[in-house]
């Protein structure tokens, strides 16, 4: 399977740690999602980004070494879009985030578990189904 990866920087915005997607690499995904299938999307509440710290599920904005590596460039390797999350109303589509250790230490250096309620993705938009 082929893989792409980008450079993103590391953000810690309220409960939230994230890598933020570059505009060019997320409106790619978003022209061939509205291009092959005909689908729309919406923007998710963040914008295109890899969640390292779920601000709704998690709160580790209290200890010692949040906000650690702030604005930090990482890299991300990803693969396939996927699709029908059971998680929401609706259709979310992803990227499948391949290189995730990086992501598990930030995450156990922060007092959490290495991984989140559900696998590394780079969240791209939405539809309302």
């Amino acid at each position: 399977m082929c893989h792409f990866s980008f450079e993103g920087r590391l953000i810690y915005r309220g409960k939230w740690c994230l890598v933020e997607v570059p505009k060019d690499v997320i409106n790619y995904y978003i022209k061939t999602i509205y291009s092959v299938w005909g689908i729309k999307l919406n923007s998710s509440y963040h914008g295109a980004h890899v969640t390292v710290v779920d601000g709704r599920r998690e709160d580790a904005s209290r200890h010692k070494l949040w906000g650690t590596n702030h604005g930090k460039k990482v890299l991300v390797e990803y693969s396939e879009i996927r699709n029908k999350s059971p998680y929401y109303t609706g259709e979310y589509w992803w990227l499948k985030v391949r290189n995730t250790q990086d992501f598990s230490n930030i995450r156990v250096m922060l007092g959490l578990p290495e991984k989140l309620f559900w696998d590394f993705h780079i969240t791209i938009g939405y539809n309302n189904v």
